[in-house]
């Protein structure tokens, strides 16, 4: 049988697309996938908690929690990994790219940011379920609310020049 880890990181947008993944993988190999949160045990960064639970109190019957000792040993290893193995462009944000390793047999370590979805199947039936997993957390009477993603300190540095500038125009279009 085959054990998937994902490796948890970011703020909850982040999250949230490493949430996605993991139901996608879910639904694609057929086996409960374990979240890897040694990120949190390890970051300096206490501004970036991980968040999931507080939305989706019943996260963990669908997922498994990897915070043993052999995870934060594969979570340091997969940083190691991407350093010296992934290819590092100078216009890469790292966890841009994602990757897997296969550390043993049938068993994977994931990491990455998860962001580009291709409307597969299985990603559409994937989102359905997170979405109706997380939804009744929310407030029942619903209003019409436009969400801005501020990337606060992103412009700031010349590595993230990539994020680009949304004009006024699209943000009125897509409201």
């Amino acid at each position: 049988m085959k054990y998937h880890e994902i490796i948890v990181k970011g703020g909850l947008g982040n999250q949230l697309f490493c949430l996605f993944y993991a139901y996608k993988l879910s639904q694609e190999s057929n086996v409960k996938v374990s979240l890897n949160l040694s990120n949190y045990f390890f970051s300096e960064r206490k501004d970036r908690s991980f968040f999931l639970e507080r939305i989706y109190p019943k996260l963990f019957n669908d997922f498994s929690k990897s915070d043993t000792n052999l995870s934060k040993f594969l979570f340091l290893y997969s940083k190691i990994y991407e350093k010296i193995l992934i290819s590092q462009k100078p216009d890469r944000l790292p966890g841009d790219k994602t990757f897997y390793v296969n550390y043993w047999p049938k068993r994977f370590i994931h990491s990455g940011y998860y962001q580009k979805i291709n409307y597969s199947h299985s990603e559409l039936r994937s989102l359905d379920l997170m979405k109706n997993r997380i939804d009744p957390n929310f407030i029942k009477n619903k209003t019409n609310f436009l969400a801005v993603h501020l990337r606060r300190g992103d412009y700031l540095s010349k590595n993230h020049s990539i994020h680009g500038i949304i004009s006024e125009k699209y943000l009125l279009d897509e409201a």
